[in-house]
């Protein structure tokens, strides 16, 4: 049994998971593009890492660190709607992180572990995206 909602669908809100999952990909893409202009630049090695601490952070980088096991789980099982509601989750995660954590503001080096972070995001959201057939657009 399948309930299917479409006008929820077709909206452009964040009642609509893919629609919500698709725009934290999008606004990555978008802070990507802005630090590059500004000289900022994704941190290279894991020692520059260690700027990191915030709970939001760490609640992200665990989430990250999950996204195999939530894709193994949903393949065993036969349950995409898990990678979507995974999704939803490192979405919402991203969403509250970037809401209280300026990147393009901080110093070079807490900046430059922040976009790792939102780089590593924004990998995973593409990745998973794909398993599920759904586009990643970088613009909306």
């Amino acid at each position: 049994h399948l309930d299917f909602d479409i006008e929820v669908a077709q909206k452009q809100t964040d009642e609509n998971p893919v629609y919500y999952i698709q725009y934290a990909h999008a606004r990555i893409c978008s802070l990507l593009r802005k630090a590059a202009e500004k000289g900022f630049t994704p941190a290279d090695d894991l020692k520059s890492l260690s700027g990191l601490g915030e709970p939001e952070e760490m609640a992200l980088l665990k989430e990250i660190l999950e996204y195999p096991q939530w894709v193994e789980e949903s393949g065993r099982s036969y349950e995409p709607h898990r990678i979507v509601a995974y999704l939803q989750n490192l979405a919402a995660q991203f969403h509250v992180f970037y809401a209280k954590h300026r990147i393009l503001d901080s110093t070079p080096a807490l900046g430059g572990a922040r976009l790792s972070l939102a780089l590593g995001v924004k990998n995973v959201i593409r990745n998973a995206l794909g398993l599920l057939g759904v586009s990643a657009p970088e613009v909306m």
